[in-house]
């Protein structure tokens, strides 16, 4: 019995020797030899890492306007487990509340949900049958802005109080959104944010790199209760917040051609709209718009066809647009001749017999008749025969047709032009054929006629400021290629003002704008489809530049397919241009000329002030001319009578503006040579001075006064002024005038 006693004591012995030494071995291995894996896994259980996510940078136009931001938002979510609870709770059942009824309407009226919606979130379970402890109401509470999230805390509140909890399951979570403080101007520029917070088309995905940033995190330890321990062991990498980006747009032209554009939509219906406007100087895009159009704040809303931006994914046919093309060319080549003549109607060309819009012609006519006519018969006889194929073509290419333009959007369509037979190059004279082209790339082009010649490279980058180094990167323009010489870009200018300004033969007559001269050209294409023509859809367009001599502005607008135009569609395309040019213009204090065109008569004497009424009326004498080559003298400081005494010896015609005792401004300046136009005295300060009633006074003055006096000008109408209104908003003082067709008689008093 004894043996086997020490027996069991020594077993025992031996297993307890054993466990210890196990038990040391494990403390050897966890505290020695792997101690640094242990502390590693120990250090995770109260350290923490907190993310520290960057801004994305702003979006602005060119003068800092913001046009896409990155701003504070709240999501409502609500928790379905507590609702439950509380709907089944006998305290607040007797207070004859139902929760679950209170919070769905009243999340109804707030959030413009439906009701059924919200009762399928509030009892919504996961597929073992227990209620979600928290459901996100998309879209309509997703993060949303400041006011509405208040009402929502605020009816949650209230609801708490009258049920005596504090906590009825509605929650605000604390976010940020891309905000567009613009709405839809420029969405297709733009692009947008989308929920999962990937960028999408247009600028915000071109730059996506720039605009993300870089997010920064910060790692320290916590005790047992989330409190943050003293940093010795602190980590922290900065972030690095997105980049400020200014683009070339310039958010007043954009909204002048989105209301026209809209206006024009709304009552023809057509496919589609689009306009580019480009400062042809140096290649800037100071709007791109399309209709339809989308609200990037809603851009779920949206249809997919509202998404597209035809300005640089659609190639068409340009039409009669494009001979400014071929007429460049011949005018380089010293071929265009405009006093020639030719037998319009009809020729053949490469096999193919091209006829004129009216088949069967004006007759025997000159070339420059052909030009303002818009006839085929003219464009192919000097791009096909006088030209050649092989130089139009060059011509076509060296002005950036079938290339890219460099434009800074993701997706523009780049398809080469291709010429197979000789009628190819017949069609491609006048627009047609194989030259299909994207509407930036026909705005490209013809900018460089405008600008003198020389391609630009389109642009859509102002600058981009970097927030942490301030550091500034701007966009120069730059010249890809000089295309045909200044005197060339000049030549056709002038030619192509006369499309525009000869109202009896242009086919631009109706972009006419007095005061303005105006170069342009008007489109009509027939759309194809499958390598068909589609008889019944037509496409209209029009391109044309101002001032012709100096080029501010350039606006591209295409209209497609619209619907009861009644044979008016390029009429519609060519008012749609005027309406936005002159609006354009006028906001760009672009000055009218005393003579807008060759073709309008010249008074036979200038005009000089006499006096002003004193309800700024104006009454005017007609004085003989004399040396009108002179230099315009300073009349600043300079009482009334002198002054007009100096500008009659110039033989100057001037409109005084204002009441005080001496001249504060003049317009033009001191010093430039007096070339016939009016002159203008300011005897107080432009800010200080209501514009005069101008009763009676043309177009051309009203623009120019509101210039001058920094007005923004609404005019209605052709002719002479019969009624005008003033007002004042936020973006300063405005005037609208209504004008008489032209032929009315002028209440202006005259005595010679």
């Amino acid at each position: 019995m004894e043996r086997r006693i020490k027996a069991r004591s020594l077993l025992l012995m031996g297993l307890f020797i054993l466990g210890f030494i196990v038990l040391i071995s494990r403390i050897l291995w966890y505290q020695v030899i792997n101690d640094e894996f242990w502390m590693d896994r120990a250090r995770q259980t109260w350290s923490t890492e907190k993310a520290l996510k960057a801004k994305r940078g702003t979006v602005m136009d060119r003068n800092g306007v913001i046009l896409a931001v990155e701003v504070p938002a709240y999501t409502v979510a609500v928790n379905p487990k507590l609702i439950q609870q509380l709907k089944a709770d006998a305290t607040i059942r007797e207070q004859g509340i139902d929760i679950e009824r209170e919070i769905v309407s009243g999340l109804s009226a707030l959030l413009r949900k439906s009701e059924s919606d919200l009762y399928k979130l509030v009892s919504a379970q996961n597929k073992k049958g227990a209620y979600y402890e928290q459901r996100e109401v998309r879209m309509e509470g997703y993060k949303m802005d400041q006011a509405r999230a208040d009402r929502v805390k605020a009816f949650a509140l209230e609801l708490g109080k009258r049920a005596g909890k504090k906590d009825v399951g509605v929650y605000l979570i604390d976010e940020v959104k891309r905000f567009y403080p613009k709405g839809r101007l420029a969405a297709h520029v733009l692009g947008y944010i989308n929920l999962e917070g990937q960028a999408v088309s247009g600028v915000e995905e071109f730059y996506d790199s720039e605009l993300h940033g870089t997010d920064g995190w910060l790692q320290y330890e916590k005790d047992r209760t989330g409190v943050k321990l003293p940093a010795s062991n602190e980590v922290y990498r900065p972030k690095l917040d997105g980049k400020d980006i200014y683009l070339t747009i310039d958010a007043r032209i954009q909204t002048i051609m989105m209301d026209a554009m809209r206006m024009v939509y709304q009552k023809y219906q057509p496919q589609s709209i689009t306009t580019i406007a480009m400062d042809p100087r140096t290649g800037d895009v100071l709007g791109m718009a399309n209709m339809p159009d989308y609200d990037p704040n809603r851009y779920w809303e949206a249809d997919m066809g509202d998404f597209y931006n035809h300005a640089i994914k659609s190639n068409y046919e340009p039409g009669s647009t494009f001979k400014i093309i071929t007429l460049a060319a011949a005018v380089q080549e010293g071929l265009f001749q405009p006093e020639e003549r030719f037998l319009s109607g009809k020729i053949t060309a490469g096999g193919e017999t091209i006829k004129d819009i009216k088949h069967e012609g004006w007759g025997t006519i000159s070339y420059l008749e052909g030009l303002k006519r818009s006839s085929n018969v003219a464009f192919v006889k000097l791009g096909f025969e006088k030209l050649g194929g092989d130089k139009l073509s060059s011509y076509i290419q060296q002005f950036g047709y079938g290339q890219g333009t460099g434009i800074q959007l993701p997706g523009e369509l780049v398809k080469p032009i291709v010429y197979q037979y000789p009628a190819d190059y017949a069609a491609a004279s006048y627009g047609h054929g194989k030259v299909w082209i994207t509407p930036i790339q026909q705005a490209a082009g013809i900018s460089a006629v405008a600008n003198g010649g020389r391609l630009m490279q389109t642009n859509l980058l102002h600058k981009m400021v970097d927030p942490t180094n301030k550091g500034v990167s701007h966009a120069p323009p730059v010249v890809v290629r000089d295309v045909i010489s200044p005197k060339t870009a000049t030549q056709v200018g002038h030619y192509l003002e006369q499309v525009v300004s000869d109202q009896k033969l242009g086919t631009g007559k109706h972009a006419y704008i007095e005061g303005y001269r105006i170069a342009g050209k008007t489109g009509t294409t027939i759309k194809a489809s499958e390598g068909r023509y589609e008889g019944d859809k037509d496409m209209f367009s029009f391109i044309g530049y101002a001032p012709v001599d100096d080029p501010r502005l350039l606006l591209y607008t295409i209209i497609d397919n619209p619907q009861h135009a009644e044979g008016e569609g390029s009429k519609i395309t060519s008012l749609l241009f005027r309406e936005m040019m002159l609006k354009s213009l006028q906001y760009l204090r672009v000055a009218p000329e005393l003579s807008s065109s060759p073709h309008k008569l010249q008074p036979s004497a200038p005009i000089s002030i006499n006096n002003i009424d004193e309800d700024k009326s104006l009454s005017i004498t007609v004085k003989p001319r004399h040396n009108t080559s002179g230099i315009i003298p300073d009349l600043t400081s300079k009482p009334i009578e002198p002054a007009r005494k100096e500008l009659d010896k110039l033989g100057a015609k001037a409109l005084v503006l204002g009441k005080g005792t001496s001249v504060v401004a003049q317009y033009p300046q001191a010093g430039e040579k007096y070339k016939g136009d009016m002159i203008y005295l300011l005897m107080e300060q432009a800010a200080d001075i209501t514009i005069p009633t101008m009763t009676g006074k043309s177009l051309r003055d009203v623009l120019q006064v509101c210039s001058i006096l920094d007005y923004q000008c609404k005019v209605e109408g052709e002719g002479y002024v019969v009624s005008q209104t003033e007002g004042q908003m936020s973006s300063g003082r405005t005037a609208a005038f209504v004008l008489k067709p032209r032929g009315a008689p002028s209440k202006l008093s005259v005595s010679s």
